[in-house]
């Protein structure tokens, strides 16, 4: 049997070496290994989970058969984890994704919390920020029908003006006003009141139109 790792502390918080991390998940050597300490397993209870070396590209190689349900013998599981990861943390996460279709007998606190912190896998954090940055751009609503009717004269307006003239769009009071040189175009809008107005470049005209 392999190492439970069910108590497994998960305190790292710099850069280490992904063997490492699974040591300290509850990883063990695997005894007939031919490849020594690096060939580490971990029992799931109905199959084994084994880290299998390196690839051509340094990559780590994980695989291991879980019994099939009556219409498929068995169900292959095939991933790669890079040499370093950023925590132990991490790799119990990057695990967890991996193993989310499989069955599993018995299950370490580390891979349900894996499971349940899945928004914290490294491709959902980055989704998470592009989120919270176009969240924080300036922004407010416009009624689809007001909003028609001013796009002609607004679009008039910013292609009367020189090439390089500043488009400002600001939005306070519930009202959403273009300024384009000496002339200003207002409409009723929500949301919430932006800090300063947003200066946009000539081809702001391009865009004028609702989807």
């Amino acid at each position: 049997m392999g190492g439970n790792g069910s108590n497994a502390p998960m305190t790292q918080t710099s850069p280490i070496r992904t063997i490492a991390a699974l040591e300290s998940l509850g990883f063990v050597p695997k005894p007939s290994a031919p490849f020594g300490r690096d060939f580490l397993y971990f029992h799931f209870g109905n199959f084994e989970l084994e880290m299998l070396g390196e690839d051509f590209s340094g990559r780590l190689c994980f695989g291991g058969l879980v019994p099939g349900d009556g219409r498929t013998l068995y169900a292959p599981i095939e991933f790669h984890l890079l040499k370093e990861v950023v925590s132990i943390e991490q790799c119990a996460l990057l695990i967890a994704y991996y193993l989310r279709d499989y069955p599993i007998a018995r299950l370490p606190a580390w891979l349900i919390e894996g499971r349940r912190d899945r928004h914290l896998l490294p491709w959902n954090l980055d989704a998470a920020r592009r989120q919270a940055a176009y969240d924080a751009l300036p922004k407010c609503f416009v009624r689809r029908d007001w909003l028609r009717l001013g796009l002609t004269s607004l679009s008039a307006m910013i292609a009367a003006k020189p090439d390089d003239t500043v488009v400002r769009f600001a939005f306070a009071n519930d009202v959403l006003s273009v300024e384009c040189g000496d002339e200003r175009f207002v409409v009723s809008a929500s949301g919430l009141p932006w800090r300063a107005p947003s200066p946009c470049g000539p081809a702001i005209s391009a865009h004028c139109r609702v989807d």
